[in-house]
């Protein structure tokens, strides 16, 4: 008995040590508050993927041109394995009819990773038999410390324990509340170039000066679980009558100029084409409904700026409701170089 009670006791010290470390320097969550925002949102379109995702898609202007109400549930950073779970958790009361999930494909050569902080982890994010699900195929195959201790402890993560305590014990933070979402972000860095504007959606203000390195896609790198994540999606949609749609957002020229994008458009197409789904390559749009130069841009990365993305917003929401999508695409790459600025 007393053997019993001293590993209970030591069990009991070290979760009490996790929470307590994991609350200090684990960052905020925007993903906490967003999910609460869009599970009570009364909307019928979820648009999910990460960065690209939620800096080009303005749920707002959407909402205007479909007539249908939008809400932007993409996030910076997120692995691809997370992306069904995050649909899933967002649909629990069953409001959303469309999802659009925005296709990067400079995240499907990479593993899910819980080192960023407390957004690409979804363990205390997750509800039901979700939770159980995402503990046994996505965490358990991760690092341990990954999984249970959501920070890397450093002297840079250390000074920032006061903003993180003042934000996580903040009413607004504490009750979901999507006020809180602006201040949170200064919290984790992302707001110099951005400014949140609701719904998910970031706009673009001013360069970043970030560099892009060189990238090439490699059909070869692409991480299974990845494409295993696109077919829980659309089995889930198919499942539950949920129209999918996937898209890729509109990339500087500069990357489509060096860059084998003509080799991401046919993957995607086959990939989407096998399983029935729509997916509108937004590189391919003709210069009358998307011109644009590097310089509506925040980055080379492919960011936009709030008017462009205003811009794609309103030319995707008319590719949803026409009868001839074809006509607003070139139907082949060289098309697409030879009309760019």
């Amino acid at each position: 008995m007393r053997t019993f009670k001293k590993i209970a006791g030591f069990i009991i010290v070290n979760l009490i040590v996790v929470v307590s470390l994991t609350f200090m320097l684990a960052q905020p969550s925007v993903l906490k508050i967003l999910l609460k925002e869009a599970k009570n949102a009364e909307c019928d379109t979820l648009i999910i993927g990460e960065s690209h995702g939620e800096t080009s898609y303005d749920p707002y202007v959407m909402s205007d041109v479909t007539g249908n109400q939008v809400f932007n549930l993409s996030r910076r950073l997120m692995p691809v394995a997370n992306l069904c779970y995050i649909m899933e958790e967002a649909n629990v009361n069953g409001q959303y009819k469309r999802v659009i999930l925005d296709l990067d494909p400079s995240y499907w050569d990479n593993d899910h990773k819980g080192t960023f902080g407390s957004d690409t982890n979804l363990l205390f994010r997750l509800t039901g038999n979700r939770w159980v699900d995402y503990i046994k195929n996505i965490l358990m195959k991760d690092n341990y410390n990954d999984t249970f201790a959501d920070y890397n402890l450093n002297t840079a993560m250390v000074k920032r324990i006061p903003q993180n305590l003042k934000c996580k014990l903040n009413k607004a933070y504490l009750s979901g509340d999507e006020s809180s979402i602006q201040n949170t972000y200064s919290i984790i860095g992302a707001v110099g170039s951005f400014e949140y504007k609701g719904r998910g959606f970031r706009y673009g203000l001013k360069k970043s000066g970030v560099e892009w390195p060189s990238w090439d896609f490699d059909e070869d790198s692409i991480k299974e679980e990845n494409v295993e994540a696109f077919k829980k999606i659309a089995k889930y949609c198919k499942d539950n009558d949920i129209e999918l749609v996937c898209v890729q957002s509109a990339l500087p020229p500069y990357r489509l100029q060096n860059e084998n994008m003509d080799e991401v458009h046919e993957y995607f197409t086959e990939l989407c084409s096998e399983y029935q789904v729509p997916f509108y390559d937004l590189n391919y749009l003709k210069n009358e409904f998307l011109s644009r130069t590097d310089d509506d841009y925040v980055d080379l990365d492919g960011h936009m700026m709030g008017e462009l993305a205003d811009r794609q917003s309103a030319v995707l929401g008319q590719i949803l409701i026409s009868e001839n999508k074809e006509a607003f695409f070139y139907d082949n790459y060289d098309d697409v170089l030879n009309n760019l600025k």
